[in-house]
């Protein structure tokens, strides 16, 4: 006789590949502690990353120890010395990509482009690492739907960007993976080359 309880209870759970960092960490729902000098705070996290091998594997909280965790600085007295004392799936209003207004680009009134974080290989199988590019433009439907950047056909999917190495700058780039843009810091933002990007040189600049 088998134990339906126990079987839900070891079976993996549900992984959202859009919550995936690195490939190797998972966006949960953390609650924390602060556990610095006379300071009780408490507080939830919905991006707090656990490595994906311990989120599937169920690891209690308590069982993760700092490398298979991102610590969080405590909002109240800014202390480094916080703890994970639970962690949970992140709830499905949470789980949608993420929109905003200002990153959409409208093409004639008719196609709704979106800005994400790109990251690129050159056509040419010769030329390494590839490149990131933060002005990246898929069609917002596309990106609604967290359709992969494999299944997206370039020109008709998203703007293309050409290589941006010295050595082989006629050919293509194909757009390996991408994410929704992140409050970076300032002052650590390379320029845009329009010169490389298909939207900028069919005069929609970019920037």
């Amino acid at each position: 006789m088998t134990d339906d309880t126990t079987n839900i209870a070891t079976e993996e759970p549900v992984v959202h590949e859009n919550l995936i960092s690195r490939r190797v960490w998972y966006y949960v729902f953390g609650e924390w502690s602060c556990l610095g000098l006379d300071c009780e705070n408490k507080w939830g996290h919905k991006r707090t990353k656990i490595k994906l091998s311990k989120y599937k594997d169920r690891v209690d909280a308590n069982d993760l120890n700092d490398t298979e965790r991102v610590g969080q600085k405590c909002r109240k007295c800014s202390s480094n010395n916080s703890k994970l004392v639970k962690y949970s799936p992140l709830p499905e209003e949470d789980i949608k990509p993420p929109i905003h207004e200002h990153l959409i680009w409208k093409h004639d009134d008719k196609e709704e482009w979106y800005r994400v974080f790109g990251t690129w290989d050159c056509d040419n199988e010769n030329c390494k690492p590839g490149w990131s590019s933060a002005h990246t433009y898929i069609l917002l439907s596309k990106y609604r739907d967290e359709i992969p950047a494999a299944n997206l056909q370039r020109d008709d999917h998203y703007w293309g960007q050409d290589c941006k190495s010295e050595s082989c700058s006629t050919f293509r780039g194909t757009l390996k993976d991408y994410r929704p843009l992140r409050r970076g810091l300032l002052g650590n933002k390379p320029q845009h080359q329009g010169t490389f990007c298909h939207k900028c040189r069919s005069s929609f600049s970019c920037v």
